[in-house]
């Protein structure tokens, strides 16, 4: 049964909510999730171009170029509930004010245009464990590929889990991961994910300690 996904709107933003912040046991890292109708939050994001594949020892990521305005819309409003967020209560956590912008760190995965005709960017964490990629990448005909045939300037339909806000080393960092990934052309659609039990637990549970 193919899983459904909340409209990119402003009122899916405001349903969404916040855990109580906690410490990660694996790195003592504070955490708090993003939940939406209290469980974990999937969405689904049309129509992008990969800009680049970023790879360092142990991590991947992606960065997109958002061809569609509602994609953007979403994410950009979700940035800002975010802020506001960590605003009201920093104090809370941290026993004092803190006399910055809090803006200053927060880590947003939006990125601006490289110049005023290019689109905006996101950066996209591609979940790794034990050496092995957990994404699932696809071509336009829905056939499994590997991580070595996406391609820069490919279009690409995307579902992302949108997991925690970690705070490490002074920054809160937005962690985003990639679920699926398929290429696209004017006639496909995406459609590919299945109410999997075991595809749901790798992703959405096993992923949140791997943010470093």
């Amino acid at each position: 049964m193919a899983l459904t996904f909340p409209p990119l709107t402003k009122a899916t933003v405001d349903a969404i909510n916040f855990s109580e912040i906690y410490t990660n046991s694996d790195n003592n890292n504070l955490n708090f999730d993003l939940l939406y109708n209290n469980r974990e939050l999937l969405i689904e994001l049309p129509e992008l171009k990969i800009e680049a594949l970023e790879h360092n020892i142990d991590s991947y990521y992606l960065i997109c170029e958002i061809l569609d305005e509602e994609s953007f819309d979403f994410l950009q409003l979700l940035n800002s509930k975010i802020i506001k967020h960590l605003s009201k209560k920093s104090k809370k956590w941290f026993r004092k004010k803190i006399c910055f912008d809090i803006s200053d760190i927060y880590n947003s995965n939006l990125l601006l245009p490289k110049n005023f005709t290019g689109y905006p960017r996101i950066k996209i964490r591609i979940p790794v464990k034990k050496g092995n990629i957990l994404s699932k990448f696809f071509d336009s005909k829905g056939m499994r590929v590997s991580i070595n045939d996406v391609k820069q300037h490919d279009e690409i339909g995307i579902i992302l889990s949108l997991n925690s806000i970690i705070f490490n080393q002074m920054v809160f960092n937005f962690d985003i991961t990639l679920y699926q990934s398929r290429k696209i052309n004017t006639s496909t659609e995406m459609n590919l994910l299945t109410d999997s039990e075991s595809d749901n637990e790798i992703i959405l549970s096993e992923e949140k300690a791997l943010f470093e």
